[in-house]
């Protein structure tokens, strides 16, 4: 199927404001949860019979949801919110304004309580699919921008991180789990600011760009809307997002893995590079226009093409032969920001 669908059975409450709404709220409910449960402890084993429920209806979304093959489950978003951890420090952020709050200074990481309580919920998914006929992938929401995961629950499939930095990829590919970019915002509202964000990540060796986009909303449902936001989204936007997807789709995407060594050096640029060595070759190029790029490739005779990621035509394209001796300098047609090489035998 061509859309699919994210299903996320929690969310984090952010706020007590946001609690005094909460149907978790004992205030709230009828069922006779701790008198004194608070946000923090909502979503963990320590909310006294609500995991109960909650079980229970992870059970019935999951029963019910079954016969979709296009659907994957994640946990929680965004679970560190309401008791974080302080994880890695970060020494850059995505948003342009570096006042504007603290949130982005630190990937913050869920509580150790919090990770008891999301095993069990991904548990309860697996058990409850046991006797179905489908089985659905699992994801969880680790952290904002990068981490180096120290532990990965076996049922979970997919890693989500938000906002997330290319090398978060190359950190936690050792898991052998895709590797998602599943939020992103928070950097303006620019088309090509979320563009380029997704041909790194992808060409860093990302599994899956999940933006969200502001386009849509009340009155807009066709996605044509200008709203102001906290992030970007419109129809140009998706219509550059399939440019990358024809791109990947080029290749034979599922036999490429990270490279470091493909790009030797790409003066005034930033590089992101997968491949098959000695097969096939994605690279993408950002930043200033470098005139050239030395690449280290094994012998032989290869193709190339140089795409524009706004457009999706060719810039240029030839082929050469590579002794394998030395490293080799291809020459780059000018580009503005970004442009992306395809190399292949």
């Amino acid at each position: 199927m061509d859309i699919i669908v994210e299903v996320t059975l929690f969310c984090s409450t952010y706020s007590d404001e946001s609690w005094k709404r909460h149907p978790f709220n004992p205030d709230n409910n009828i069922n006779s949860l701790l008198s004194n449960l608070d946000r923090e402890k909502s979503n963990t084993l320590e909310n006294g019979i609500l995991s109960g429920f909650q079980q229970k209806m992870v059970e019935k979304i999951v029963f019910e949801l079954n016969g979709f093959g296009n659907v994957f489950y994640e946990i929680q978003n965004e679970p560190w919110a309401d008791d974080p951890i302080k994880g890695m420090l970060t020494l850059k952020t995505l948003t342009p304004n570096p006042n504007n709050g603290g949130w982005f200074q630190w990937a913050d990481m869920a509580s150790e309580a919090s990770l008891e309580w999301q095993k069990m919920i991904a548990k309860t998914v697996v058990e409850t699919e046991s006797s179905l006929t489908n089985k659905h992938l699992i994801a969880q929401n680790y952290n904002n921008f990068k981490s180096s995961l120290d532990k990965v629950d076996p049922n979970v499939s997919i890693l989500n991180f938000h906002y997330v930095w290319p090398e978060t990829v190359g950190l936690n590919y050792g898991w052998n789990r895709p590797v998602s970019f599943d939020e992103s915002g928070f950097a303006g509202s620019s088309d090509s600011t979320y563009l380029r964000q997704a041909w790194q990540f992808m060409m860093a060796g990302g599994a899956v760009f999940n933006n969200l986009d502001y386009s849509f909303y009340v009155g807009k449902e066709d996605g044509t809307g200008v709203n102001k936001a906290p992030g970007g989204g419109s129809t140009n936007l998706r219509k550059q997002l399939t440019t990358l997807r024809s791109f990947i789709e080029s290749l034979d995407f599922v036999k490429m893995k990270p490279d470091f060594q493909v790009v030797v050096h790409s003066p005034g640029s930033e590089v992101q590079a997968i491949s098959q060595p000695g097969s096939q070759y994605a690279i993408v190029f950002t930043g200033n226009a470098t005139k050239w790029v030395k690449i280290n490739l094994p012998k032989g005779k290869y193709n190339f093409e140089f795409v524009s990621p706004y457009t999706g035509k060719p810039i240029k394209k030839g082929f050469f032969s590579h002794t394998g001796k030395d490293i080799y300098e291809l020459k780059l047609p000018e580009f503005g920001e970004m442009i992306a090489l395809k190399i292949w035998k």
